[in-house]
């Protein structure tokens, strides 16, 4: 989700890791361009999330991404449309709390990601909810243009190649990242869902591969480098291992 009065150039790097998502890793992708002239913009991200949310499964995962200003108050977190020369952010309009929006996500049985590329992002998840990955901290400034958090994300999820990586593992890469190559204007905030593990991403099957693309898509995943390691204790009397059964 991006302002129709964008000033940061957010929807070009949008449309950078909604790519990296779509030919990667095969997701489904949607962009919603969010009215700046709209009265009532929360309505329609409201609308969108709920209709994206229909007959959501225990086995599915949303990832919900926003790029764009925000600011903080008592109440937490809010989204703003207005440009940065209509400061103060407090007088600027439209805006969006984002409170207003989460609440629409708290009973799902899918798994859902956050990822913002904003400043305060942190403040989002100042209470139980689901899996975040964001740009900046609870008072810190996101990064310019030239610094940004999607580009490394976006890197990182390239080197990754579709192979398993959990967001806790990816967060650590941009972290490493940034070491070598000081790309991002802050420390990047990751915070995970209470009592569940960390959302692993990774490459999902094509829809119906023909014979010749399926065999090549089993030889891809058969030269993987992920293998699973299986350990069997046996209690009693043992005779000489039988391969054809331990194969069974």
């Amino acid at each position: 989700m991006t302002w129709s009065n964008d000033d940061l150039g957010c929807k070009k790097y949008e449309d950078m890791l909604l790519k990296v998502f779509r030919d990667i890793y095969h997701f489904k992708t949607q962009s919603l361009v969010i009215p700046a002239q709209d009265f009532s913009p929360g309505q329609v991200v409201r609308d969108t999330v709920n209709e994206m949310f229909k007959g959501a499964k225990a086995d599915e995962l949303f990832i919900i991404i926003y790029s764009g200003h925000s600011w903080m108050n008592e109440e937490r977190l809010f989204w703003f449309g207005a440009k940065a020369r209509d400061l103060p952010l407090q007088a600027a309009k439209p805006w969006i709390h984002w409170k207003d929006i989460e609440g629409h996500m708290t009973h799902l049985r899918a798994r859902v990601l956050h990822i913002f590329d904003t400043c305060v992002a942190a403040n989002a998840s100042l209470h139980e909810g689901p899996e975040f990955l964001g740009a900046s901290g609870f008072h810190d400034i996101a990064s310019s243009a030239d610094r940004n958090f999607i580009t490394v994300l976006c890197d990182v999820l390239k080197k990754a190649a579709g192979n398993p990586r959990t967001v806790a593992q990816l967060h650590g890469d941009m972290m490493r990242k940034n070491e070598k190559t000081r790309l991002l204007g802050a420390t990047p905030v990751h915070l995970l869902d209470d009592n569940k593990p960390s959302i692993v991403l990774h490459k999902v099957p094509g829809p119906s591969l023909p014979g010749e693309a399926r065999a090549s898509s089993l030889k891809e995943i058969n030269n993987s480098v992920a293998r699973v390691l299986i350990s069997v204790n046996l209690s009693g009397e043992m005779s000489i291992p039988d391969r054809s059964e331990w194969q069974k």
